[in-house]
């Protein structure tokens, strides 16, 4: 399978989403819900502690609230889990984890990109790309790192491929997830920022 049969497979998927499933997913009975975006932990040099403490009270909140009043089949985080890399601050987000009632899924975003280079996400949170197969969905999510800058894509594509191709149960809604654009215009094409700035 090349890289433009998997990215149109993977733009299909995306306006197959957007289009047709919409009027269907009005009349099923199952829901999940995705955030973004915690940074809990360590704040970065433009955050101040007190700004972090606040923050991940109002994330706790959010938790709660899913948990009292939302009550969703399983929760989706796609990325930006912590601000800075420190293995601290992965340890803090793995334990925030905890405090969910229902399943909850995560793959990191550019913040995380220092955590899963070090191996701290995939110790305390879970692995970079899964599959949620939970009726009435079929969630592909994964690090879209990889598309955007460029990084060996053709293995990410490959297993994105695999996955989109796999035989599912009619009636299931697809859902493709990253933290990052999923469809990069450099894929295949240009060098990664950091090859361009150290050539």
């Amino acid at each position: 399978m090349t890289r433009r049969s998997v990215l149109i497979r993977l733009a299909s998927a995306i306006t197959f989403l957007l289009g047709t499933t919409v009027p269907a997913l009005a009349q099923t009975t199952g829901m999940f819900v995705q955030m973004s975006d915690t940074h809990v932990g360590k704040p970065a040099t433009y955050e101040t502690v007190e700004k972090m403490a606040t923050h991940k009270e109002k994330v706790t909140r959010i938790i709660d609230e899913i948990n009292a009043v939302i009550r969703p089949d399983f929760v989706l985080i796609t990325g930006d889990t912590i601000s800075v890399t420190d293995e601290e601050s992965a340890k803090e987000f793995a334990a925030l984890l905890k405090r969910f009632a229902v399943p909850v899924y995560v793959v990191p975003g550019n913040h995380d990109d220092g955590s899963v280079r070090s191996g701290w996400f995939q110790k305390y949170v879970g692995p970079t790309r899964i599959v949620i197969d939970r009726k009435p969905w079929y969630v592909v999510a994964f690090d879209g790192r990889p598309l955007m800058e460029n990084e060996n894509p053709g293995e990410l594509l490959g297993w994105i491929g695999t996955e989109l191709t796999k035989p599912r149960e009619s009636g299931r809604a697809l859902v493709v997830a990253s933290h990052y654009r999923c469809i990069s215009r450099t894929v295949g094409r240009t060098p990664n920022r950091r090859a361009r700035s150290s050539s």
